[in-house]
Parts: C-alpha cells; structure tokens; sequence
C-alpha cells in the first residue's frame, strides 16, 4: 500500500515497481546466492552426482535461501 501511495504523490507510472536501496540489496545478494546454487548443481552434476540427490540438494540450498529474511 505504501509503494502505491508513494508512487502516486510522486507521479510515478503504475507500472513501475519501487523499493528501497535495502530491499534492493537484498534481493541482489538472495539472487546471487540463487545463481551459486544453481552453479553449484551444475558442477555436481558434471562431477557424475546422481540428478535425485542434486536436486535434493539444490532444494535445501533454495528453501535456505528463499527462507531467510
């Protein structure tokens, strides 16, 4: 509700998104994290890891990551 009211006093486009420099770096560091997981699954899987426990492993990276605030 916030960013909407914020957006409107400022003239902002309703299709633009707003959110603070702190969120933004947040969602910075959470996607890299994302991006190392996913590296990190793909290395294990050229290693010869087998694809169930890859995954299992890529998922618990993903719930820790996406879980934290």
């Amino acid at each position: 509700y916030e960013s909407r009211r914020l957006a409107t006093n400022i003239g902002a486009d309703s299709e633009m998104f707003l959110i603070t420099a702190n969120e933004l770096a947040d969602l910075t560091d959470r996607l890299g994290e994302v991006m190392s997981a996913v590296t990190g699954a793909q290395h294990a899987l050229g290693a010869g890891a087998t694809p169930p426990v890859v995954l299992q492993r890529l998922l618990e990276d993903l719930d820790s990551t996406l879980g934290s605030n």
